[in-house]
């Protein structure tokens, strides 16, 4: 602390005592608030430094913290995409097969549709057979 710095600061101490109390530059109570100023500093840059350190290891574990939620959040998604995959995957054979299955009742229908016309004309002219030869030979 510089004179100019100590004044202001005697001053101010210099308020509050009785007139027969008073601090002067070369008292030795001066040495000792000196050296309690020096103490406070390297305690307050120590803490500083502590500060920025905790700091620091604060910004790095949120890092690797952010990173690993990412990591994680990746790999869940990964997941979800192969399962959301496979579970289409499933869904379209499922539609295939059934696609395949009616496309079979529709042939199927179809072909019994046919089988029922060919035999309603086989019935159909039997019928008109024997109306005809009943009619022609009663």
């Amino acid at each position: 602390m510089t004179t100019l710095e100590m004044e202001p600061l005697l001053a101010e101490v210099n308020k509050h005592l009785k007139a027969n109390q008073k601090v002067h530059k070369d008292d030795p109570i001066l040495a000792n608030v000196l050296l309690n100023q020096v103490i406070l500093e390297r305690y307050v840059e120590a803490l500083q430094t502590k500060l920025r350190e905790a700091h620091l290891e604060t910004t790095t574990l949120g890092q690797q913290a952010a990173k690993q939620a990412e990591a994680q959040t990746q790999h869940l998604l990964d997941k979800f995409d192969d399962h959301l995959e496979r579970r289409i995957q499933s869904w379209e054979k499922q539609f295939k097969t059934q696609c395949e299955n009616e496309l079979f009742k529709i042939r199927a229908a179809a072909l019994y549709a046919q089988i029922g016309g060919g035999l309603v004309l086989v019935i159909g002219s039997l019928a008109a057979g024997l109306m005809i030869g009943n009619w022609l030979f009663p």
